[in-house]
């Protein structure tokens, strides 16, 4: 199965998803990239009910998606995998290390504090979204 980096792939979706000036516009201006959390969801997860909901509402999907939901695909064929599941998809770990930042830049708040409130929001532990800035803010940094 391949790795997918699924905020590259969100970013792929809004830029083929721009509408051009001298196209008409058409009747949905843009492809729902809520699949990349919903597939994340899958794969890291194993929790496939936001996927499932996106497809029997019969929401468009960006054809740069198909590989990963084939992979979601996979793991549900599979079935349970071992060892805990993710508590934050790595969406949601780059939305937190982005949150911790902002909140950190403008003097809001102390990294310590942003990081309990970010928890308390996502439902996670302290130490959770500890791990998540940790790992994430060096490959923000590089970026």
């Amino acid at each position: 199965m391949t790795k997918h980096d699924f905020p590259a792939l969100v970013a792929k979706v809004m830029v083929a998803s721009s509408h051009h000036p001298d196209e008409p516009l058409p009747p949905e201006n843009h492809w729902n990239v809520g699949y990349a959390q919903a597939i994340e969801q899958v794969i890291e997860q194993g929790n496939a009910t936001a996927l499932v909901r996106m497809l029997d509402a019969g929401l468009p999907i960006h054809p740069v998606m198909l590989p990963a939901l084939a992979d979601a695909v996979r793991v549900l064929s599979r079935g349970r995998r071992s060892g805990a599941h993710r508590a934050l998809t790595s969406i949601e770990e780059e939305a937190i290390v982005s949150a911790i930042r902002v909140r950190n830049t403008h003097g809001k708040t102390s990294i310590a504090s942003a990081q309990e409130a970010l928890a308390a929001a996502f439902g996670v532990s302290v130490d959770t979204v500890k791990r998540a800035w940790r790992k994430r803010r060096r490959t923000l940094l590089v970026r």
